[in-house]
């Protein structure tokens, strides 16, 4: 039987930049035990950071932290079920490290965002509890460059018979199932809802090394982008249909992800973040969160120091957008494309703000569509009133 006491967080020392780490005491998914400590980010033990998707909010699980009950969601407790208990292993996991009721905590903790997954010994991308396939998808991602697959190896797919393919780069191809077990397996896979996250963007990006786990499957990130390529030379390679490819098996936010993370680089060569606000934004744009302002915070550990955002998650839209027009404008304005660049990323990012997928935008409700407008109109003042201060400077 649970204990009815309720774990509480304690006060962390935001001056010595602490963090929590956990560590999993009993690996029972009937009832797991864990421990939570306070460590200065700068002398805390090697650990894993954990990326992830919150997922739905309900069903919760129990567990124990330091003997009081916690509930974490159902994606959480499934990752931590697959766990055995090892006093040197510990991890940062911000569903449960993270007072999430303590806005001052949230604002600490998120602005050490980026040096909690830069400095990760480890950083596991956890892609939810084993279901139909999901080991064939990552087996077949591990073995694909080491088998050098080819038209001629047939083996993980149903030839359907087609040898020609209209409009194909090559006057024939093959094709293949698309219900075949691996294909079907890896569409699932690269359509995880974990992939269109804003915060795994940072997490996979400053990551020195970085793990994929899909159930019980377990592959480097290195593997992953191994098979990227893999599919690029083998592009032709139709997937039942003439007009879907094997290149078109990823899709392109996933593309985006593996290829920026190409030139962010792991371990030693990773790079310090060098770009600035708009063009973080601006790429990333498509990305969802639950929280709005996450659009925007969620991405800071990309942006060099002099143009991040100062986190306050207190401040309402309109204070968020305030606060990065700042930053953008701090282009000249004195020149007429840039400052309708300014204006376009400006619309663009009012339509974001309101709207964690574009696609929606046109079913939103009419208040929500006037609050729009209102931020427009907002946004216009702020560039012209800009543009005049400017103007009186010079």
């Amino acid at each position: 039987m649970a204990p009815r006491k309720l774990f509480r967080h304690q006060l962390l020392n935001y001056e010595a930049d602490q963090i929590r780490l956990l560590q999993v005491r009993s690996g029972s998914c009937s009832l797991i035990q864990c421990t939570l400590q306070h460590y200065d980010l700068a002398a805390c033990p090697p650990y894993k950071a954990i990326s992830y998707t919150w997922g739905r909010l309900y069903p919760t699980k129990d567990i124990l932290i330091n003997g009081a009950r916690f509930s974490v969601r159902e994606n959480l407790w499934q990752f931590l079920c697959t766990l055995q208990p090892d006093e040197n292993d510990f991890f940062w996991i911000d569903q449960i490290c993270v007072d999430q009721e303590n806005i001052e905590e949230r604002n600490h903790q998120v602005e050490c965002m980026g040096d909690i997954y830069h400095e990760a010994f480890e950083v596991i991308i956890w892609l939810g509890a084993a279901e139909s396939g999901s080991a064939h998808a990552m087996d077949f991602v591990l073995q694909a460059q080491a088998r050098n697959l080819g038209l001629g190896d047939r083996s993980w797919a149903v030839d359907v018979g087609s040898t020609s393919c209209v409009g194909s780069p090559s006057s024939s191809c093959q094709s293949f199932d698309l219900s075949a077990a691996p294909v079907k397996a890896l569409r699932v896979l690269f359509r995880k809802p974990y992939w269109s996250r804003v915060w795994i963007v940072q997490e996979i990006m400053l990551a020195r090394h970085l793990l994929l786990k899909y159930g019980d499957r377990i592959i480097k990130w290195e593997d992953l982008q191994d098979f990227k390529v893999w599919c690029k030379q083998n592009g032709d390679l139709q997937l039942g249909t003439c007009f879907e490819s094997l290149s078109g098996l990823i899709p392109r936010a996933v593309k985006t992800i593996i290829n920026n993370k190409l030139q962010w680089g792991l371990g030693e060569t990773w790079k310090a973040p060098n770009h600035d606000l708009r063009h973080v934004l601006s790429t990333y744009t498509e990305c969802e969160c639950e929280d709005v302002h996450d659009k925007v915070y969620g991405l800071q550990g990309l942006v060099f120091f002099g143009e991040r955002v100062l986190v306050d998650y207190r401040q309402g839209l309109e204070g968020l957008t305030n606060d990065v027009l700042r930053i953008v404008a701090k282009e000249s304005l004195y020149d007429a494309k840039r400052t309708r660049a300014l204006h376009e990323f400006a619309i663009l990012f009012a339509y974001n703000i309101y709207s964690t997928d574009l696609r929606q935008f046109s079913s939103l409700p009419t208040s929500r569509l006037y609050e729009i407008r209102r931020m427009l109109t907002h946004i216009d003042n702020y560039v012209a009133s800009q543009l005049r201060l400017r103007i009186r400077r010079f």
